[in-house]
Parts: structure tokens; C-alpha cells; sequence
């Protein structure tokens, strides 16, 4: 009898315990491909240059490159982390210091390190991508060198600059 009542106590506890340490609930989008306008210019998708001319498997040409798979990697307390990878050239939207006091995001090739991953959350209807790296570090728009916005990552709050508009599309 006392075993039973042990045993209840320490399965409460236990319960308890995962229920306060459980991970987020999921992201409201799903994996799957989008296209990514910057929310004060949603005229404006995302396209960074790439990298590398093209990943050793190859691109589709046929594909929009306007197109943009979100890929689940991994599941972590913040939530689920995703690989941004364009649809067209398979390469994956990553930080890069290629200009000086700017860093700007450009496609590479998709790697297994965290600085190529990213959580998306929904922030007044649009959306706000964090490093999963650093989840205070967001990919915003930016105008940098020319009146064209480009995207960029840094350490700013939740405003227009720092949301997107995801709209998803559907499988060929």
C-alpha cells in the first residue's frame, strides 16, 4: 500500500516536472515551401546571393527561386528549428560577414551547425526568424548599399523590419 501511494507521489512529481520542462508548443507554420516578403515592402521577397555557384548535388532550374523550404532539423525548448533552403538552388540561407559592420545573410551550402538554423514564430499575423543560435539575433530588411532592401541579422526588436509574411504554397 505505501509502494502504491510512493509510486503515485513520484509519477505526480514526474509528471509535473515534464509538463513545466516541456518544450514549446510547435511553430504555426508547418515545413513545407513558402514565399518570404518583408513586411513594410511586400513586394519584396527574399533572395540573397548565393555563395557558392551551386551545392555539388545540383539546383532545379525549373523551380521558382523565389521559393523557400522551411526544413524541421530539430526540436529544442524555443521550439522546432528549421534549415531555410531555397527551392531552386538548394542552398540554405545562412549568416555571413562578407560586408563590414554588416551581417548580411547570403545562400550556402546547408550545414549541420547552428549557424544556418532558425525558429520562426508568429509575431502580429507575420512572422519573426531568430538564429537558433542566438534567438535574439532576427533576420530583418535592411537597405544596405542601395535602395534595394536586402536581408541582414541583428540584434533588433519586434517591428515591421524584423517581420515577414509567409505565404504557403502548395506541393507540385
Amino acid at each position: 500500500m505505501v509502494a502504491r501511494y510512493l509510486m503515485a507521489v513520484v509519477v505526480g512529481v514526474v509528471g509535473s516536472a515534464l509538463s513545466v520542462c516541456a518544450p514549446a508548443s510547435a511553430a504555426s507554420i508547418t515545413p513545407g515551401t513558402y514565399r518570404v516578403f518583408w513586411e513594410p515592402r511586400p513586394n519584396h521577397v527574399v533572395l540573397p546571393q548565393a555563395a557558392v555557384t551551386r551545392p555539388s548535388r545540383g539546383g532545379d532550374d525549373t523551380v521558382d527561386v523565389h521559393q523557400w523550404e522551411f526544413v524541421a532539423v530539430d526540436y529544442r525548448p524555443a521550439g522546432p528549428v528549421f534549415q531555410m533552403r531555397n527551392a531552386a538552388s538548394r542552398l540554405c540561407l545562412v549568416p555571413s560577414r562578407s560586408r563590414p559592420g554588416v551581417v548580411a545573410v547570403e545562400q550556402n551550402a546547408c550545414g549541420v551547425g547552428d549557424s544556418g538554423l532558425w525558429y520562426v514564430a508568429e509575431t502580429g499575423g507575420h512572422y519573426r526568424i531568430t538564429l537558433a543560435s542566438n534567438p535574439r539575433t532576427a533576420l530583418y530588411g535592411a537597405a544596405v548599399g542601395s535602395s534595394e532592401p536586402s536581408a541582414a541579422v541583428g540584434q533588433v526588436g519586434d517591428e515591421p523590419t524584423a517581420r515577414w509574411i509567409l505565404e504557403p504554397l502548395e506541393k507540385r
